[in-house]
């Protein structure tokens, strides 16, 4: 019971902390997460289920003001379904698992928020860059696949400011791709990917302000 009573009392005090930020400062920050992703797009005989994989990635955050920042970074993130394919009495007869794993870049609004402006809200464009593709755990050739992807992502997260400098966040992050996974041809139906994540950012202020308290 101790143990809990301490717990929420330094959880309160690093919430009540904030940093403040000016016109040009900026935040480093190292992220690392757990990753769902699906297929979605053309009906198919096939049914897709989410897989989960671990994300990691630099981010960097450079700011207008004590409200806006730009976000932009390089993530690796893998993208993917499970794939269930049934006979015609709805029986499943084949299990496989499909993933694509790209260098994924986002280009962010952030909007800091709240009487503290520990609360954050980042949506923008994303870029990824397909790297590789495996499918049952054996790599793939990419040649039916398309390279660049273009998407909307979409997150809310909360910083909790452990000093002037160092800041620890968490935040649900949001995908999904304007473009399909396989390449323009005319017996290639559409598929795009769609994801989420959760994750935990070690935040690094370069820029030395006094906290406010």
């Amino acid at each position: 019971m101790n143990k809990k009573i301490i717990v929420i009392a330094l959880l309160t005090a690093f919430s009540a902390k904030s940093q403040v930020h000016e016109k040009n400062d900026v935040e480093i920050s190292v992220l690392v997460g757990l990753a769902s992703s699906d297929f979605y797009g053309a009906p198919s005989a096939s049914e897709f289920d989410p897989i989960y994989t671990p994300t990691f990635g630099i981010n960097a955050d450079y700011y207008a003001n004590n409200r806006w920042s730009l976000r932009f970074g390089i993530e690796y993130r893998t993208f993917g379904a499970k794939i269930e394919n049934f006979d015609g009495y709805f029986n499943r007869v084949t299990e496989n698992k499909n993933k694509l794993n790209y260098i994924f870049v986002p280009i962010h609004a952030n909007w800091h928020f709240g009487k503290n402006r520990n609360w954050n809200l980042n949506f923008g464009p994303s870029v990824s860059f397909l790297e590789s593709s495996t499918f049952n755990g054996t790599k793939t050739g990419t040649d039916n696949l398309s390279k660049v992807h273009l998407g909307l992502g979409l997150g809310i997260g909360y910083k909790f400011v452990l000093s002037e400098k160092i800041s620890i966040g968490i935040e649900h992050q949001e995908y999904m791709s304007f473009m399909g996974i396989l390449k323009k041809e005319p017996y290639n139906s559409y598929y795009g990917n769609i994801g989420a994540s959760f994750n935990v950012r070690f935040i690094y202020n370069l820029n030395s302000k006094k906290q406010i308290e």
